[in-house]
């Protein structure tokens, strides 16, 4: 997940192999500048539509319907401006 201060993007890939294949998505807004790793084995999640929280803790929060609520790692290499 990219924050490069105007805009969030969500962007799959390998983060060892900078000419690999990605795919990019832009997912909001924000002001602020960061880059957080998630691992995608992390991801174990029920299908459906989550609200994501990220803070420079190096945590993420998913929040889905109802009291569904996942708390995800960051990967300590992510950076918060």
């Amino acid at each position: 997940i990219v924050g490069d201060g105007t805009n969030i993007t969500a962007v799959v890939g390998d983060k060892k192999n900078a000419t690999g294949n990605s795919f990019s998505e832009p997912v909001g807004q924000t002001d602020k500048t960061f880059k957080v790793n998630l691992k995608v084995e992390n991801l174990k999640m029920l299908p459906g539509d989550y609200e994501v929280s990220i803070s420079s803790k190096k945590i993420s929060r998913f929040k889905g319907n109802g009291d569904l609520v996942y708390y995800v790692a960051v990967e300590a290499d992510s950076s918060f401006e």
